[in-house]
């Protein structure tokens, strides 16, 4: 099973969505992800935000509420949550916060 997840910006589709869409059930598609990918759905979403999120946070002047909401995320606080279980991230958002 090939999976390509397509998005505009950050307006991710629904794991719901795509199984409606290609007449899978939810379980089935999350599981045959998670087999493919080796992180399921929600995991795959998160680490492609904070891909991006870090590349914006090294690469551009924008703050990190900007940041943070270009990538989807409107708060703050539940975004850094997830910094802190991907320590790659970690040090950029750190000194950011700081200053």
């Amino acid at each position: 099973m090939l999976f390509l997840v397509f998005y505009w910006g950050w307006l991710l589709p629904l794991l719901s969505d795509i199984a409606d869409k290609f007449n899978y059930s939810i379980p089935y598609l999350s599981a045959k992800f998670k087999t493919c990918v080796g992180k399921s759905y929600r995991e795959y979403i998160i680490e492609q935000k904070m891909q991006e999120a870090y590349r914006l946070l090294t690469n551009t002047d924008k703050k990190i509420y900007e940041i943070v909401n270009s990538v989807g995320y409107s708060d703050v606080n539940f975004f850094t949550k997830y910094s802190i279980n991907m320590p790659e991230f970690l040090p950029t958002f750190t000194e950011i916060s700081i200053n």
